[in-house]
């Protein structure tokens, strides 16, 4: 055998400490990379609507985007680094390269940037003021919360690589961040969802389901993200004291994954307006057709089988038949349907309007009818 291919003496950590450090922290990656790529597919299968969206939602889209790309390049170098290292000890294979300590910092960017853009535009539906100022401080409390634990975290895997002491324990500042990122989650998408609950006049099934096609979309939203902070949060608070190596990094499957989760809850609220809109505008398409062949209605005063028939006299005085004269009713009925989710505001007024007000949202949809008699 060559000498290029002998063995050389390491040190390895046993198949089952191996197994429960590194088992999470791959299945995590995997995941981030699938779903990242779930996430690419659809901003790029989108990239012509997102023509149509406000400048703010533009510059989130586009902020979201660079991040995700980070987030899978690192995800992906991770898995590489991970597959042909050879620091197989058990303190190495914990601690990690330093460059994988970069990713808890991309993910809670990520979702504060998220979060953030849910905030306002779930505050900008809100009539009123006070309401609107509660919101906003306790939503960006818990955002400001969960970044500053995901950049704890991020710093404290930066000291255990280095060889030094953490100043609070490890799993203690993950926890730190997913908390807050849930709690967040909930707040803003049932803000949302009481929001458009409150709309919802009984103006006709059509429009009241469009509200409540919103409102299922908001916390289809919440879901996605909530549901993993909250399981990867309640992991690592049970387990930040814990010296079981075998279960300690349990966290780690639930934390990569939350970028692209974050990422896709964006992306499904932006979209929901394009759906809406074309349910609306099939609604008014199909009314319309309807309409066409309904707009006159000839009805006879006089039924044609057992009525009696009109008469008139003639020079002779002789009596003669004549068809009756039917009684027509044109009904004509104008609808229209508009669609406005908060995000395009009046610039000259300002986010609230010159009285403070918030700024419009609604299903909306008005009539106009006039009866012809003939």
């Amino acid at each position: 055998m060559s000498t290029s291919l002998s063995d050389v003496p390491a040190q390895i950590a046993r198949q089952d400490v191996a197994t429960g450090v590194l088992g999470p922290y791959l299945v995590g990656c995997v995941l981030n990379l699938l779903l990242g790529g779930v996430y690419l597919g659809l901003f790029s299968s989108a990239r012509a609507d997102l023509r149509q969206q406000p400048l703010k939602a533009k510059a989130v889209s586009w902020a979201v985007f660079a991040l995700m790309v980070c987030c899978i390049v690192m995800a992906a170098e991770e898995l590489v680094d991970t597959g042909v290292s050879q620091k197989r000890s058990a303190e190495e294979l914990f601690a990690g390269p330093p460059q994988s300590n970069v990713l808890p910092l991309l993910g809670g960017v990520t979702g504060a940037s998220c979060q953030a853009f849910l905030m306002w535009r779930a505050a900008a539906l809100m009539p009123s003021r006070p309401l609107r100022l509660a919101f906003y401080a306790a939503t960006s409390t818990l955002v400001l919360l969960a970044l500053a634990g995901a950049t704890l975290f991020s710093a404290m895997g930066f000291i255990l690589t280095a060889g030094g002491e953490s100043p609070i324990p490890y799993f203690t500042a993950e926890a730190l961040w997913l908390w807050p990122s849930a709690f967040a989650d909930i707040l803003i998408s049932a803000a949302l969802a009481q929001t458009l609950h409150r709309r919802i006049a009984g103006f006709n099934p059509h429009t009241d389901g469009v509200l409540w096609r919103l409102i299922v979309v908001a916390l289809q939203t919440a879901a996605l993200t909530s549901v993993v902070s909250i399981a990867g949060a309640a992991v690592s608070t049970a387990l930040e004291k814990s010296d079981d190596v075998h279960a300690s990094a349990a966290g780690f499957a639930f934390w990569l994954p939350l970028p692209a989760l974050h990422a896709i809850s964006l992306f499904t609220t932006l979209s929901s307006r394009r759906h809406v809109q074309a349910q609306l505008s099939g609604s008014n398409s199909s009314g319309h057709h309807h309409n066409a062949h309904n707009n006159t209605l000839p009805l006879s005063v006089i039924s044609g089988s057992g009525g009696v028939p009109g008469t008139k006299h003639t020079a002779g005085g002789a009596r003669s038949s004549r068809a009756p004269h039917p009684l027509v009713v044109t009904v004509q009925r104008e609808q229209a349907v508009s669609y406005d989710d908060g995000l395009e505001l009046d610039v000259r007024k300002g986010p609230y309007g010159l009285d403070g007000s918030a700024s419009s949202f609604g299903v909306g949809e008005k009539g106009r009818s006039s009866d012809e008699v003939v």
